[in-house]
């Protein structure tokens, strides 16, 4: 197996360098491919398929990058092959040369539209160097050419441990007084009694271990179909999806099957900037409460939400915290 952290400091940003196609973000999301694709530990495809190199390139995409791209970018493609051994063909070349391969990968996302991120209609040309969901999301959308052999939960796992990222940190959400339970949450806990199992809140540590496992939660969650409900029945979404509330309940089933504390994550009703009722879950860690958004696909410190937090369930209790003004934790979430 080659050494991740060797390819990351030497082979990615020397590639891009001389290909003058460099960032922080094309660095980060050729080594994150790499990850995802074979975490650096094959060049040819398991099971005998046609991909070639790390970043798994197969000899038609190869073709296509030049035919397609490359051939009307001639210094573009001069600087390319300038990586390229001579008398070595381009498809021995993605086998045995890392900085080929790794500038084929690169050349691969510049054929590819702008990155937008969610809940903002900025274009980028990719994700932010840190930003590991928009990575996995943009790597699945543009890159992967077979879902059935990954996902963008994938990306998290694969990648994850070993990029360059921040754990949130913030204060713990204030809480204003109780406010009355949402009819909709008392119907649920009838239906469901096992659903909310612990009765005291508790904190759970937040390191990169567990970040890594909501954002791969978090992904799944919002992989599944958006499903308006007309009842506003609450229930955990299935494969067919669900609205906020059950995409949230959906998150926090998923948590707690990984091991999360059940009453660290609190299903969180509130408001977004148009008026519209929404709900996110709420996850009271050592360094704060973060916000778990799996509709709009954002996680992090519960104040950089778009969404105007107004109240959330309290473990063992049919009363709920009051976040917002009283006259707003009134009419949110009936």
């Amino acid at each position: 197996m080659l050494n991740p952290h060797q390819i990351k400091t030497h082979i990615i940003p020397s590639a891009l360098r001389i290909i003058e196609k460099d960032s922080p973000q094309g660095q980060a999301l050729v080594f994150g491919t790499g990850l995802v694709e074979s975490r650096y530990s094959y060049i040819l495809q398991r099971g005998g398929g046609p991909a070639l190199s790390p970043w798994q390139i197969e000899p038609f995409t190869l073709k296509s990058q030049y035919e397609t791209y490359l051939a009307f970018r001639p210094s573009l493609q001069k600087a390319v092959d300038s990586l390229r051994p001579l008398g070595i063909s381009r498809q021995q070349a993605l086998i045995g040369d890392l900085y080929y391969g790794a500038a084929m990968c690169r050349i691969r996302y510049l054929q590819e539209p702008a990155y937008i991120p969610p809940h903002s209609g900025k274009k980028l040309f990719l994700p932010d160097a840190d930003d590991l969901m928009g990575q996995a999301v943009y790597w699945n959308d543009n890159y992967n050419a077979n879902p059935r052999e990954g996902w963008p939960w994938d990306y998290i796992e694969r990648a994850g441990e070993h990029m360059d990222f921040e754990l949130p940190e913030t204060d713990d959400i204030p809480i204003a007084g109780e406010s009355p339970e949402p009819e909709r949450m008392t119907d649920l806990r009838q239906r469901d009694p096992g659903l909310f199992r612990d009765r005291s809140p508790k904190k759970m540590h937040l390191d990169r271990r567990t970040w890594l496992k909501v954002l791969g939660a978090l992904l799944e969650a919002n992989n599944l179909p958006y499903r308006s409900d007309v009842r506003d029945f609450w229930q955990r979404a299935g494969p067919d999806g669900g609205d906020c509330e059950d995409l949230c309940l959906r998150l926090r089933d998923d948590l707690v099957h990984r091991g999360f504390n059940d009453s660290s994550l609190r299903l969180t009703l509130g408001l977004m900037p148009d008026k519209r009722g929404h709900a996110i879950l709420t996850w009271d860690t050592d360094r704060g409460t973060m916000a778990l958004d799996p509709v709009y696909r954002w996680a992090g410190a519960w104040r950089e939400t778009s969404t105007r937090l107004v109240r959330r369930n309290v473990p063992g209790q049919s009363a709920w915290e009051e976040i917002g003004p009283p006259a707003l934790a009134n009419i949110v979430g009936r």
